[in-house]
């Protein structure tokens, strides 16, 4: 940023279509004992959980945790609750066995059908680590649709409170008019239960959304995120998630998916006792492997024929605590470990993976060219110690090839002039595919001091201006008064093939009384960052 004006562009980019979809494909995958299912249900209560590793071109590697817990609810829990201290009156107590009761008391206590809480810090290097698993932005994001219940600003505060207790971030900073939109066009429910009452198009009051792109995180908010597992930290996956090395690492992002899910009828419609909670919870970081010799010299060669100095090593033992050992959380049906490798490594037999003790191996092959090994955990002691080393060869320091691990939009977003006249917030899309056109869809959104001039928004599409009638499709503008609301936007754009377009909109800062600046005021504002998604012809939507 320049000026009195700053930004962290955490921009929203595509998300690797492998990790999740592998992730979700292996969960309930494969077969297991009597026993073992009966003892990782109970009263119906399910958890799964899944860990995807993958090796990065640049010598570091991705870990991605997934842990999913469901729990059937009777449809008495969704009745409506009146407003404010109303909601507190005839409530039955709860009882769980998996499901973390606090989770289940904000839904049935603010009538929610469906949340969406991420936390991040640290910069995803697309160029070097290709699409995330999941793209957030940097700091704190917070989505909720509420199901239709009277005073939805009371419910929006009483739950941006509950989660600023339950994870210690300043949550609740969301919770002013001032702090918060509801986009039309950008998010769609994956709530069941949501979708079946509005018939796929709930209204955009009853979405709230809201950025803190300052909020850091940190140990803090990931130990109460981790006591929320049936497991808590004692066993299973989440033993290899250490909150002091996590948040040190170069990336780390934590989130938190609850969705109100039901059995529909043909006609959309929820069918009467099939209701049941859904919480996703997902852990992704990028850490440094072991030390490694001389780092200015790369090769895409063979991994079993280089010498230990231009090889980077990783054992899925070094995430434990000495002397741990590696095993499923004995609440979880299944426990699964992917090792995902891109096509872009595999030449040359870069990659070498090696399972060690009792691992159920399953190998698999994808149209895109990328591959995966999973290795199911099982409940039992061993006397060999399980672990799986990774092996692979260090690729040159250049920019992953779109297509190839790399992105075909690229984005950018700065500002310029002196944010207090005339200045303007840029936004740079770059479409590298060499025969299409792709269409992006925008939101973005900022506070009220940054006084938009919409009449003065400019697009170039390489260098040229063109026409906003043509070059924009604007689907909703929301225009904030003066200390009162958020400014949004929400529009469509066309990038060409093997070109930038740029999007300029002119502002000026209002003035502000000493006591609205945030602390630190010589470091400036940081600005909430835009979302971008976009679709190609020939695969899924991405974000």
């Amino acid at each position: 940023g320049n000026g009195n004006l700053q930004m962290r562009a955490g921009l929203s980019t595509m998300a690797a279509a492998l990790a999740v979809v592998l992730a979700m494909m292996l969960v309930g995958g494969g077969e297991s004992s009597t026993d073992m299912r009966e003892s990782a249900r109970v009263g119906e209560e399910n958890f799964n959980e899944d860990l995807v590793l993958r090796p990065l071109a640049d010598g570091n590697i991705m870990t991605h945790f997934t842990f999913r817990t469901t729990c059937p609810i009777p449809d008495s829990f969704l009745l409506p609750r009146g407003r404010g201290s109303q909601r507190k009156a005839g409530l039955d107590p709860l009882h769980f066995n998996l499901f973390p009761k606090v989770i289940a008391e904000i839904v049935r206590m603010y009538g929610v059908g469906e949340v969406h809480l991420s936390f991040s810090r640290g910069r995803w290097q697309t160029e070097q680590w290709s699409h995330p698993p999941i793209a957030v932005p940097q700091g704190v994001e917070l989505r909720a649709w509420f199901l239709p219940i009277e005073g939805l600003a009371e419910a929006w505060k009483g739950i941006t409170n509950a989660l600023s207790g339950l994870f210690g971030a300043s949550i609740n900073f969301l919770e002013p008019a001032t702090s918060h939109i509801h986009p039309k066009n950008t998010f769609r429910p994956r709530s069941a239960l949501v979708k079946s009452i509005w018939r796929d198009s709930p209204p955009a009051s009853h979405l709230f959304y809201g950025s803190l792109p300052r909020e850091v995180a940190c140990t803090e908010n990931l130990t109460p995120w981790m006591k929320l597992l049936p497991c808590r930290h004692m066993s299973g996956l989440s033993r290899l998630l250490q909150p002091k090395r996590e948040c040190g690492g170069l990336y780390s992002s934590y989130t938190l998916h609850l969705a109100v899910q039901c059995e529909k009828r043909k006609d959309g419609s929820c069918l009467p006792g099939s209701y049941f909670i859904e919480l996703v919870q997902t852990a992704t970081g990028v850490s440094n492997t072991v030390a490694l010799g001389d780092k200015s010299i790369y090769k895409t060669v063979s991994a079993r024929s280089l010498p230990p100095m231009f090889q980077t090593k990783f054992q899925l033992s070094d995430l434990l605590l000495s002397g741990g050992d590696l095993e499923a959380c004995s609440l979880a049906a299944d426990s699964w470990v992917h090792v995902h490798i891109p096509s872009f490594l595999q030449e040359g037999e870069s990659v070498h993976v090696t399972p060690t003790g009792e691992l159920e191996e399953v190998k698999h092959r994808h149209p895109d060219g990328d591959a995966s090994i999973s290795y199911k955990l099982s409940h039992s002691h061993t006397t060999q110690r399980r672990d799986v080393e990774i092996r692979w060869a260090l690729m040159e320091t250049r920019p992953l090839v779109s297509g190839d691990g790399g992105s075909y939009i690229t984005v950018s977003r700065y500002v310029t002039g002196h944010a207090t006249d005339r200045s303007g917030l840029v936004l740079d899309i770059s479409n590298s595919h060499s025969r299409q056109n792709i269409s992006v869809h925008v939101l973005d959104h900022f506070p009220w001091f940054v006084r938009a001039y919409l009449h003065l928004l400019h697009v170039f599409v390489d260098g040229q201006e063109k026409s906003i009638d043509h070059a924009l499709h604007i689907q909703s503008v929301q225009l904030a008064r003066i200390r009162n609301g958020m400014t949004s936007l929400e529009y469509n754009l066309t990038v060409p093939a093997s070109s930038s377009s740029r999007v300029v909109l002119e502002f000026r800062k209002a003035y502000l009384t000493i006591d609205e600046f945030r602390p630190d005021a010589n470091r400036g504002f940081d600005l909430p960052p835009p979302r971008v998604a976009y679709s190609l012809p020939s695969s899924s939507s991405s974000s």
